[in-house]
This record gives structure tokens, sequence and C-alpha cells, in this order.
């Protein structure tokens, strides 16, 4: 129920019916969960990437390639790949777990990994993980 007949017409604006979209799986419009993601993987050979999240070397576009490249930690890339998602997403939180710790499982994700582990976080969980992994060159006053 609007208060006034200005917020009746402001509601009628073709503006204000096209701010909520369903999500559209098939267009890609949706923020997680698509049935269309692809689910973490990796397969590192003669110290390099051959699959990353399904998809083969030989299908990698250019940020695949430098995601492989130049992003993937391959020291830690196996430990990471093996700890749970969701293990991940509570070190983030956890004020016991060093930033040192959580970064280094970091380099070893690939894209999907860390879209997961981000699906087991609410938007609070989120900012706090946020804010600690947040890297000051010096401490300063947050005000």
């Amino acid at each position: 129920m609007t208060t006034s007949r200005r917020f009746a017409v402001l509601a009628e604006r073709d503006i204000n019916k096209e701010t909520f979209v369903e999500p559209w799986a098939e267009a890609g419009l949706m923020v997680a969960d698509s049935p269309y993601d692809p689910a973490p993987s990796l397969r590192i050979a003669a110290g390099k990437v051959v699959e990353l999240d399904g998809k083969p070397r030989t299908a990698f576009d250019a940020i695949d390639h430098w995601i492989a490249d130049h992003a993937i930690n391959l020291d830690v890339a196996e430990e990471a790949m093996a700890t749970s998602s969701q293990q991940i997403a509570r070190m983030l939180v956890d004020i016991n777990v060093s930033q040192q710790t959580v970064r280094r499982l970091a380099e070893g994700c690939t894209p999907a990994k860390l879209c997961e582990v981000i699906r087991h976080m609410n938007v609070l969980e989120m900012m706090m993980g946020l804010g600690k992994m947040r890297v000051r060159r010096t401490p300063a006053n947050q005000a």
C-alpha cells in the first residue's frame, strides 16, 4: 500500500519495475549456485596446470592461462584443493587462524574453489574475512 499518490506514480514507472530480476541461469544471471558453475578441480602434470575447474589446458582462454601460469601456487595447490571449502570458510572468520595461513591456502585454490568457499559464508562472515585479509602498508586509524 502506498502512502501518497506521488509514491504510487513513482512505483509504476518502468525503471522501478526493472530493478528486480529473477535468477536466469541460462543467461548467466545468477549470483551463485548456478547449475552451470564448474566443480572445483585441478590437475598438475610436469609442474604445469593441465586442467583447471574441469577445463583442459587446450580449452583455456587468456584469463585461464594467466591464472594457471601465475596465480595458483603449485606448491600448496594439492593441499588447498583437498581442504574442504567449509573448513577454509571457517578459517577466514576464526580469530585463532592467522592471515598467513589462510592466504597460503587461498593461493592454491582455483576460481571455482574460491567461489565454493564464499558460498559457505553469509554477508557478515564475508565482511569479517575481508577485514582479516586486507593488507595495509602501515596500520592506521580507520575512522
